[in-house]
């Protein structure tokens, strides 16, 4: 984190198994505050069902007020908590976000409201705006949207002698999320590869590889470079997928043939989570 961070006293604030920090180094007042309880659910539209410690990584619950970071809690799943965070807030207005995540190396900046992923994969968002009083209810429910689309590469054609991996390299990749806005940030080059089995050479099975990424609601489009290689990275079969689209909770599923000459694959989209966009090459 770019502040300087305080641990809040836990006699004074949470129960021992809340990881609760201060982003502007000034403590609570003990007097004039209200624990809330917060029930995470997800937004159907996202069509998945996971929410709870097994099957993610990281969970983020940050308070705002006055559009300063008041307070920040970071939950994993060794924690107590996950699936209903808890809380003391002080009376008056507080925007607060919700981050669920199984990405890996998170890098947290609550001053710009942003996490960037090493390693982005399923991601989702939730917020709300609290009028904190003696009489708020002590449980809150809050929804939760998907902030990821997912590209997903089936090769078609068998699998030659001597290949060692695919790789995947976007022009431009989303590697984080601005939890104020809902929009994408880290924006980069950077090439994903996937080792393929030695049982699928020389045989008809299908290789694929799929990568998430963050994304706005609007679609937006780039250049994606598909490629295979051996050990020593000779291209076995190559191909450029031309203004590849990608929007928030769809997957864009590329399909196609990629060797002896025959590179063209198709992609197919879909609106929702599990109805991918789906195109040959």
């Amino acid at each position: 984190m770019k502040k300087l961070i305080m641990a809040l006293t836990a006699a004074l604030m949470l129960s021992s198994c809340e990881k609760q920090v201060i982003c502007d180094g000034e403590e609570l007042e003990e007097t004039g505050q209200v624990r809330i309880t917060f029930q995470l659910k997800n937004d159907a539209r996202t069509r998945a069902t996971a929410l709870s410690a097994s099957d993610m990584t990281d969970l983020w619950m940050l308070d705002y007020v006055d559009g300063e970071c008041a307070k920040m809690i970071h939950l994993t799943p060794e924690d107590d908590g996950w699936s209903a965070p808890s809380a003391v807030f002080t009376i008056g207005t507080h925007d607060i976000y919700f981050v669920a995540s199984r990405g890996d190396g998170a890098d947290l900046d609550e001053t710009e409201g942003t996490i960037v992923w090493a390693v982005p994969r399923d991601t989702f968002l939730g917020s709300l705006t609290l009028n904190v009083t003696g009489g708020t209810s002590p449980t809150q429910s809050v929804e939760l949207s998907r902030a990821t689309t997912r590209l997903k590469i089936n090769v078609n054609d068998a699998v030659p002698n001597g290949i060692d991996r695919l790789i995947i390299t976007p022009d431009t990749w989303y590697f984080g999320l601005n939890y104020l806005t809902g929009e994408a940030v880290g924006a980069k080059k950077e090439a994903r590869s996937v080792t393929v089995p030695a049982s699928y050479i020389g045989t008809t099975k299908k290789l694929n590889a799929s990568f998430y990424g963050f994304s706005g609601d609007d679609e937006w489009q780039t250049d994606v470079e598909v490629k295979a290689v051996d050990a020593d990275n000779n291209i076995l079969g190559q191909v450029t997928l031309t203004d590849a689209p990608f929007q928030r909770n769809v997957t864009t599923e590329y399909s196609g043939m990629l060797f002896g000459g025959q590179a063209a694959m198709d992609v197919v989209l879909g609106d929702t989570w599990g109805e991918n966009d789906t195109h040959t090459w």
